[in-house]
């Protein structure tokens, strides 16, 4: 269920999946006041569109994409969205979108989120090369895997290979997936950033790594260090963006609840 409170401000083309009640309209915050949203998932979707990104757009069936509204693995009493899709190609971007209303037109808004997921990463030990490096040789401790990625993107991740990478933003206009000249399906406009990298739209806020000792659902919570700046377009809309860029074989992302916080 969506609730909706006012708070005082420093407290923190693939089978579109189309929910109900897309469109939340708040009341604009003002001055110290800030607005909160939280979905839990306790009955419905919320409202939030998924669908997938990065993959070749005449494989689509390879893919087995599939939302749905259930229970959270870790706590069958807890709602949860479902997330699920097989990866054959090695970098997929699972993503959901929110649309906003209400706010002042081409004004800018400080967005800040804060996620609680569940998780399985499986191992896949055939390994696939994810960088550019030239490191030939298994550098993860996987055996047969493959290389470490370049750079610590912040001490957040060192390895792609088996793992689920969990980005959150916010555009102004709504999300769409297109084919590029390469017949990858994309999303237009949006940026996404490198593979476990931040891009301009959305930023990387927590991982699942792969465990070669436990294979069953882990939860977390994950959280915006910072506020994401974007501007609302002429009509006073944003969306609300969450993402998982996973690099296994297969992923099932549990979205337990999404908190957001809207300040101006």
């Amino acid at each position: 269920m969506k609730t909706i409170a006012l708070i005082i401000s420093g407290i923190m083309a693939m089978s579109l999946y189309s929910c109900n009640n897309d469109e939340d309209t708040i009341t604009d915050p003002v001055g110290d006041e800030g607005v909160e949203l939280t979905y839990d998932f306790e009955s419905d979707d919320e409202g939030w569109n998924a669908a997938l990104a990065e993959y070749p757009i005449d494989e689509e069936d390879l893919y087995e994409f599939e939302v749905e509204q259930t229970t959270s693995p870790v706590d069958d009493e807890e709602g949860a969205l479902l997330l699920s899709a097989s990866n054959p190609n090695g970098n997929l971007f699972i993503y959901a979108s929110k649309q906003i209303s209400g706010l002042e037109p081409s004004t800018q808004y400080e967005i800040s989120y804060s996620l609680n997921v569940a998780s399985s990463v499986v191992i896949d030990t055939t390994g696939f090369v994810i960088d550019s490096t030239g490191v030939d040789t298994d550098t993860t401790g996987i055996d047969t895997d493959t290389t470490d990625v370049t750079g610590d993107n912040d001490g957040l991740l060192t390895n792609l290979n088996d793992t689920v990478v969990i980005k959150a933003g916010v555009v102004s206009e709504e999300p769409v997936t297109q084919a590029n000249q390469d017949n990858f399906l994309k999303l237009i406009g949006i940026g996404i950033g490198e593979p476990g990298f931040d891009g301009a739209d959305l930023k990387v806020i927590g991982t699942f790594a792969a465990d070669t000792t436990d294979t069953g659902f882990t939860e977390q919570t994950v959280s915006t260090t910072s506020p994401i700046l974007v501007i609302t377009n002429e009509d006073g809309d944003l969306w609300l963006l969450v993402g998982t860029e996973t690099f296994g074989s297969q992923t099932e992302i549990y979205l337990n609840s999404i908190n957001v916080v809207i300040e101006r």
